[in-house]
């Protein structure tokens, strides 16, 4: 249980993180495209979403948009949240204790977590699925993410 707690954890961190890129907005102008983010066309309307909640959640003034004041705060939360999940991986993965991962702790790590991504992913076929065509189509996207 706790393995799935902190895959579902870094899973959500990763959304955020990416989420705090969206809202910045446009690039800088030095060739940085900024909010103009990939990711599948199916899943816009979702990231749409996300990015406004995670502005209503850190736009403190209400005017729609993260003041430097208000990204600041956001960048602070998500390295704190970062620490946390790399202080569980040492914990977890660290096996000779000596405060960072090896290379055969970290190949061991993504070992792990590779396959717990896999076995995930199936648990949540399994569950969210509903016309059994091995894909999570939109209307059974809502589902994941309200259950998120």
């Amino acid at each position: 249980m706790k393995i799935t707690q902190l895959l579902i954890t870094g899973i959500c961190a990763t959304i955020t993180l990416s989420m705090t890129a969206s809202a910045q907005g446009p690039g800088n102008g030095k060739g940085k495209k900024g909010g103009q983010g990939k990711g599948c066309p199916k899943c816009q309307k979702c990231q749409c979403q996300r990015s406004s909640q995670f502005i209503k959640k850190f736009d403190k003034d209400g005017d729609g948009k993260l003041s430097d004041e208000e990204r600041k705060a956001a960048r602070k939360q998500f390295s704190s949240m970062k620490k946390a999940i790399h202080d569980k991986m040492l914990k977890r993965f660290d096996t000779d204790n000596d405060g960072k991962l090896n290379d055969s702790e970290r190949k061991t790590m993504h070992e792990t977590l590779k396959k717990e991504h896999q076995e995930i992913r199936a648990a949540v076929l399994k569950k969210f699925d509903a016309n059994g065509n091995g894909k999570i189509d939109e209307n059974e996207h809502d589902g994941i993410r309200e259950w998120v």
